[in-house]
């Protein structure tokens, strides 16, 4: 019996592109580097190569009107992330369709949707490994290092995001999580005033998942909370005492702990996209002929890059 390919191929593509479009979203919103990132979600560019952004400066306080009117304007620091191309791939063996044994497509589709969803999450611990340290590609918003001790802006003061280490122990942890909470408390805007915003998110090495949790759920009296909870999500992300903790086997200090502030418009990292990952195949049974293979991709186009230091607190 003979094999039609180019109409085999084009349904299996279809089959194969309804199966990304499920699962990719799903693994999307299941990742953990979401939560660190601007809006939760990608910044869309608009189909432009590049975005700029100027940072825009605290507004004038609220006061009784005078007949004057106070404009607040923006920085004068900015910066533009350039979007980069990304692929992943699998294939086919023409066999594979003569003999009927498509199955393994729906899977291998499914782990493509996981690793598109994955991906972004390891740039983002890439910039967070860097130790911070801006550069052509990862650029800051006023060019220095991310995680820094002498950084300025306007009447500011001095706002330093590292912080030394109180320990390893469970009452370290704490004191840890109180010197990073009143320390992002008292940053200041560029007019001087406190922003009083506090940390609600922790990213720790998985080394330090016992110690936060039992940091995090015991008190003077408590009983043994036992061990870390799995997330329903299956991510290795966990809440307590209204922290989102996320532990990241990724990164390269496994002592280190992150203590950041994201909120709707704000959060230290940000994840911007041209176009999202679609999938795509080179459906044609010349091609087939040629290559005896057929290959599934997905191909997006984004880029990461480090938001407002002083939402990230790094204990050293």
């Amino acid at each position: 019996m003979s094999i039609v390919y180019g109409d085999l191929l084009s349904a299996s593509l279809t089959g194969a592109r309804a199966v990304f479009n499920d699962s990719f979203p799903a693994a999307l919103s299941n990742a953990a580097w979401t939560r660190l990132v601007l809006g939760g979600a990608p910044q869309s560019t608009d189909g432009k190569a590049s975005m700029q952004y100027g940072w825009l400066t605290s507004v004038p306080k609220m006061a009784k009107w005078t007949g004057a009117l106070q404009v607040g304007g923006m920085t004068g620091d900015d910066f533009t992330l350039t979007n980069e191309l990304h692929k992943a791939a699998f294939g086919v063996e023409r066999l594979a369709f003569d003999r009927d044994q498509l199955g393994m497509i729906t899977p291998k589709t499914q782990q493509l949707a996981q690793e598109a969803a994955r991906y972004p999450g390891e740039l983002i611990l890439g910039l967070i490994n860097g130790g911070g340290s801006a550069s052509v590609t990862s650029p800051t918003y006023d060019a220095a290092a991310f995680f820094g001790s002498s950084r300025t802006y306007g009447s500011s003061g001095t706002i330093d995001n590292t912080i030394a280490t109180a320990g390893t122990s469970v009452a370290n942890f704490r004191t840890d999580l109180a010197t990073a909470r009143a320390t992002m408390m008292a940053y200041a805007d560029d007019r001087g005033r406190p922003m009083n915003i506090v940390p609600n998110v922790i990213l720790i090495h998985p080394n330090d998942s016992m110690v936060a949790y039992e940091a995090l759920l015991t008190g003077p009296g408590a009983s043994d909370p036992g061990v870390t909870p799995a997330a329903p999500s299956g991510a290795p992300m966990w809440e307590a005492r209204g922290y989102t903790v996320i532990e990241d086997a990724r990164l390269t200090d496994t002592a280190a702990r992150y203590f950041m502030h994201v909120s709707p418009g704000l959060a230290p990292f940000i994840f911007q996209q041209e176009f999202a990952p679609q999938l795509e195949s080179d459906t044609t049974a010349e091609s087939l002929m040629r290559t005896e293979e057929a290959v599934y991709a997905v191909r997006g186009s984004f880029q990461v890059g480090y938001g407002l230091p002083w939402l990230c607190i790094y204990t050293t």
